[in-house]
């Protein structure tokens, strides 16, 4: 039974929901208060460690390919495919998510893009591998079909000759899947695949292949083209043409969007829109590659195709100081909008935004001395921007998501970062997600997930009214899953009302740099999974003594805790034990590892199960008064001197004499 005041808050949130005006921040002040969205976890193991999926940079002018992609098969299922250093898995969930069934394969190229799969259960990967000479009959790329068993059916290879979209030597693939990500779609029986690649003439762009995938043909369509394309995303459209996205730096200094028509052969006849630009960039030699935007999604809705990202929101003329290492920051990022018409093709540019908002024009002015090459004309225009978050400069949007659902509505999700000063790390704070209308009315303001991290590159897939996304945190085999459940809010547990089991003196390895044992936190008898539930932060563990671990609960517990443990010293190692007289042996113990002990105690015995001993006070020299003809066992085993006790490390191998 609830009490009142549990059920005040149950009817308070149901309310609110109802009326879409969930409050963006709820504190928590007590445990089993509602305040935070509903996400449902799981974890399941992988055949090896995964690499790591989550960002923790803001820097970086580039997106990558995402170890992960997932999609609902036709049953109605979720699966994943991730890659390892050296194999594909796929995984196959079942209806709760209790099982799943895996298959793996080598991978037949060294470079994972992505992977599909279509109405009748066939995957698809896109796979590729550098070209290190200047041949372009060599090849670069590959898409792989596998039946619903995930066995090989076909492929269609791809030279760097076969991937120009230009005449002309130099245009073809050299390196795919360089500084940009690798987005697939489908449209009945063609695949259409928009990558970042390193061409040979030493650029980058992106570039767009199309397959048939009854044939397994390569299908001569035209794409587009974007210099220095540093993420790229593509959708079919309900007319079964094609709209791409792309995050240009340069000639195209923006979000642009192109529309292909079906069929179309000729690139020269695509049709380019640059829906948002960006600042200039850094004041230092290729400057220019930092654009301080990230491109969050494209989708269709019934009032027309959105556009969602994040940038600065000042178009300025100035490039941006730098203070860092390889770049700065003028001002926050924030999370936009923008709605374009779906006949934008043929419109003014005035014309093709849905939504009217303030424009976006320049300010400042361009220097005559800039360091880095300035590609902005001070005309530029923007139409329809509709900013949605309004951090100040000490925090930034990063890593924004859009998903469009069936019932036409968009759900943005996105993490918020603190910046920090320089050669320091960027502070991760929290993921939020947010609900809008098909013409940008919010029906549901901001709501916090509480540590449950998002994956880096790759959009999240939706299905009734639940958002999937799995994210792997590069150490633990095991991929992470998360579900959220659109418009429901769960309750938060203090991490310190929990039952925490104790932590067994760690041994100390030079191997290792950091020690980092995990703890064991049961909540009900339930026990926590660590990334899910809790993260765990150290201290003063890089050598034998006292550490400490932090636990920080995330997802549904809150607070921190703190619980100290010892790490013993290293291994020692018996150099000499001989018998040099009769009744007597010599010994030498000495310390190997890199760091200090206190102390070495050594121990010697006529028994090897040590019933009795005897315990030097040094760590060499000799013992006499011994039994002649008797065999004698050493051991010994370093210390250090902490909290009033010793901490003892392993014994070494245990040697034997037999004594004169």
């Amino acid at each position: 039974m609830f009490s009142n005041k549990k059920r005040y808050h149950l009817l308070l949130i149901i309310l609110l929901f109802l009326l879409g005006n969930i409050p963006q921040t709820i504190q928590a002040k007590s445990d089993d208060t509602l305040i935070i969205g509903k996400v449902e976890n799981h974890s399941f193991e992988t055949v090896d460690v995964v690499e790591r999926s989550i960002t923790n940079d803001l820097y970086w002018y580039s997106a990558s390919v995402a170890p992960i992609s997932e999609f609902f098969d036709p049953k109605g299922n979720l699966n994943t495919i991730y890659e390892t250093e050296k194999s594909i898995t796929l995984v196959k969930y079942n209806d709760n998510f209790t099982d799943t069934t895996s298959y793996t394969i080598k991978k037949p190229y060294p470079l994972f893009g992505g992977a599909i799969c279509d109405s009748e259960g066939n995957y698809y990967i896109v796979y590729g591998q550098e070209n290190d000479t200047d041949d372009e009959s060599k090849v670069v790329l590959s898409v792989v079909k596998y039946n619903s068993e995930f066995k090989y059916q076909s492929e269609v290879k791809y030279t760097g000759l076969d991937t120009r979209p230009y005449s002309g030597q130099y245009w073809g693939t050299k390196v795919p899947f360089r500084s940009g990500n690798c987005d697939i779609a489908l449209n009945g029986n063609v695949l259409v695949c928009s990558y970042a690649r390193r061409m040979y003439n030493g650029h980058q762009s992106n570039h767009v292949i199309f397959v048939n995938t009854t044939t397994m043909t390569k299908l001569n369509y035209a794409g587009c083209y974007t210099s220095h394309s540093f993420d790229q995303r593509v959708i079919v459209t309900s007319d079964r043409n094609y709209l791409f996205a792309d995050h240009g730096d340069a000639f195209d200094r923006g979000f642009k969007l192109s529309k292909v028509i079906n069929g179309s052969t000729n690139i020269r006849n695509t049709r380019e829109y640059v829906s948002f630009h960006f600042r200039e960039g850094s004041n230092r030699d290729y400057g220019y590659n930092e654009t301080y935007a990230q491109l969050g999604g494209i989708a269709e809705l019934s009032t027309g195709y959105v556009l969602a990202a994040a940038s600065e929101k000042t178009l300025s003329l100035e490039p941006a100081s730098t203070s860092r290492s390889y770049c700065g920051h003028s001002e926050a990022r924030n999370l936009f909008i923008q709605i374009i018409h779906k006949n934008f093709p043929n419109l003014n540019r005035d014309n093709t935004q849905i939504l009217k908002t303030d424009v976006r024009t320049t300010t400042g002015k361009a220097p005559s001395d800039a360091l880095t090459p300035l590609y902005l004309s001070g005309y530029e225009k923007d139409y329809g921007v509709l900013w949605l978050t309004d951090y100040s400069d000490e925090y930034c949007v990063v890593n924004p998501k859009l998903i469009a659902t069936d019932d036409d509505r968009i759900i943005l999700m996105w993490e918020k970062f603190k910046y920090a000063g320089d050669y320091q790390s960027e502070k991760y704070v929290d993921t939020y997600y947010m609900i809008l209308s098909s013409d940008g009315s919010i029906l549901q303001e901001a709501i916090p997930l509480h540590g449950i991290r998002l994956t880096a590159h790759e959009t999240p897939v939706y299905r009734d009214q639940k958002v999937y996304w799995t994210t792997t945190n590069g150490y633990d085999a095991q991929l992470e899953l998360h579900i959220l459940h659109l418009g429901e809010t769960d309750t938060l547990k203090n991490i310190n009302s929990l039952s925490i089991g104790k932590i067994a003196n760690q041994k100390w390895d030079d191997d290792q740099y950091y020690v980092t044992p995990d703890v064991v936190i049961k909540s009900n008898g339930k026990v926590l999974k660590k990334d899910i539930d809790y993260i765990l932060d150290y201290d003063n563990n890089d050598r034998p003594g006292k550490a400490t671990v932090i636990i920080t609960g995330i997802g549904k517990y809150y607070g921190t805790k703190e619980i100290d443990f010892y790490i013993a010293p290293g291994d020692v190692e018996i150099t000499l034990f001989y018998s040099p007289s009769k009744g007597s042996f010599y010994y030498n113990v000495d310390y190997i590892s890199y760091f200090y002990c206190d102390g070495i105690e050594v121990e010697y015995s006529t028994d090897w199960r040590y019933s009795t001993k005897t315990v030097l006070k040094k760590p060499y020299g000799t013992v006499k008064k011994l039994k002649s003809k008797k065999t004698y066992y050493l051991r010994a085993r370093s210390y250090i001197e902490v909290d009033g006790k010793k901490i003892y490390g392993s014994y070494c191998k245990m040697k034997k004499v037999k004594v004169k």
